[in-house]
């Protein structure tokens, strides 16, 4: 079933290389997510967090606890 936002998404994504998906919990965003993602990077995975931080020089946590990685690190 499409969805309102699938429009705007896949526009947004055309013209940039990430977006930010806000919203409830249970809403729909994971999904959304990985029906229009080329790949995707799940980050509550303890080795994958750890390995951003020796990797990527420019990662760091934030004071709330969220990972922020530049995303021209995660260029190829």
């Amino acid at each position: 079933m499409k969805r309102v936002m699938d429009d705007h998404l896949k526009i947004r994504l055309s013209s940039s290389g990430a977006v930010l998906i806000e919203g409830a919990k249970w809403c729909g965003k994971t999904r959304t997510a990985k029906e229009h993602a080329v790949s995707a990077v799940y980050m509550h995975d303890p080795d994958l967090r750890e390995n951003m931080f020796t990797s990527f020089g420019n990662a760091y946590e934030r004071e709330d606890g969220v990972l922020v990685v530049p995303i021209g690190c995660l260029k190829n």
